[in-house]
């Protein structure tokens, strides 16, 4: 076991002024083992403590997001109380030797698959720009940023996404397989790649989620990246269907 501590923010800043309180929760990790977390909260500054095998001590970036799931709780009773959102954000963690490291959290298994638009600085203000300009568009980023933040809601991102481009591309189209050919064509995406997402969303839009371990979520965060990538190409297309002699089959 190796100890962890994470340190953010609780926003708004002025309603936690002059606040200071702790508690401990205990915590499920994705391989099933159990682990207690510290928060302690003062002025507005979040640290969290907990110990993690070591297991996890080559994925420590990423202990972001256990801390970022069990504090989702505190700040539901934070909003509900003040009658307002509550966002928590993770900016370091110290190591076993009191290190601090700053989470740049890039995971370049996703980024590769974006290609819509170049990643530059000019890249980023052109979709940034674009996002701004298309409501769609910018939903469908949403919903892919949502299961970055939140990896439970990551299957329920996979199914709100490839409904929602379905609906984007074909507004109009019946019920059934009729109405999801054209999506499929226009982006030129497989059947059997669509009801991954599909089926793993079905049980926790339902209200029924199910564990989702390291590859399972990765395998989803990839498949929702290549979907939004051909997306985004469809949308700088003029809502055209893709080339086919340019891209490859999903």
């Amino acid at each position: 076991m190796f100890k962890i501590t994470m340190i953010g923010m609780a926003f708004p800043r002025p309603y936690f002024e002059g606040k200071t309180f702790g508690f401990f929760q205990n915590f499920v990790l994705p391989r099933g083992e159990t682990t207690q977390f510290e928060f302690v909260v003062r002025n507005g500054e979040i640290a969290v403590t907990y110990d993690l095998p070591e297991v996890y001590a080559e994925a420590v970036h990423w202990c972001w997001r256990y801390a970022n799931v069990a504090l989702e709780p505190w700040a539901s009773a934070a909003s509900l109380v003040i009658g307002g959102g509550v966002d928590i954000f993770i900016d370091y963690f110290i190591d076993p030797s009191g290190r601090r490291h700053p989470l740049w959290v890039v995971d370049e298994r996703l980024s590769k698959n974006i290609d819509a638009f170049s990643q530059t600085d000019e890249g980023w203000v052109e979709l940034a720009t674009f996002l701004s300009d298309c409501s769609d568009a910018r939903r469908v980023a949403d919903d892919a940023l949502m299961g970055i933040r939140r990896p439970d809601y990551m299957p329920i991102a996979g199914g709100r996404i490839v409904d929602r481009i379905k609906h984007i591309v074909t507004p109009d189209a019946p019920r059934g397989d009729a109405g999801w050919a054209p999506m499929r064509d226009s982006l030129f995406v497989s059947r059997q790649f669509l009801e991954v997402l599909s089926a793993a969303s079905v049980d926790p839009r339902h209200g029924n989620p199910k564990a989702t371990d390291d590859g399972t979520y990765l395998d989803l965060s990839v498949r929702v990246w290549q979907l939004v990538n051909r997306y985004l190409h469809f949308e700088r297309l003029g809502r055209h269907p893709l080339d086919r002699g340019v891209f490859q089959e999903l």
